[in-house]
């Protein structure tokens, strides 16, 4: 029980049991240079993430005010994770862009800089890195 002057009380005994577990309830490490275990991680590229069709299904989503989908996952047994990753990241980048911004590069970018082999709206690219979504 914790105590303090000698006298127990009650409220600091269940926050300090608190602040030993997580929020499902499970012990946590105690020592405080102990790393909690991650997902693992793989390099990507901007392109990649941004002509993933999950990324525009996740646009086309908010776009059309349209709820998360994640119920999808359950019955589309080829997304992995990274599909899923891609989905939110295109729902965040629609609440950031302007609702008519394309991802890819517009009839008039093609004609512009026609020898480029980019195939994203530069416009985009800067929405998506300037707000900074993971």
């Amino acid at each position: 029980m914790a105590r303090r002057n000698g006298v127990s009380h009650p409220q600091r005994e269940h926050a300090a049991e608190a602040r030993k577990t997580d929020a499902l309830g499970k012990r946590r490490p105690s020592s405080r240079n102990s790393v909690p275990e991650q997902a693992d991680t793989m390099f990507t590229t901007l392109p990649k993430i941004m002509l993933s069709p999950y990324f525009a299904l996740g646009v086309a989503d908010v776009r059309a005010g349209r709820p998360p989908r994640f119920d999808l996952w359950d019955h589309d047994s080829t997304a992995t994770e990274n599909d899923l990753w891609d989905y939110e990241r295109g729902r965040q980048w629609a609440t950031a862009a302007p609702t008519l911004m394309p991802v890819r590069r517009t009839e008039a970018e093609r004609r512009e800089f026609p020898k480029s082999q980019r195939r994203l709206s530069s416009s985009a690219e800067d929405v998506y890195e300037r707000s900074k979504i993971p």
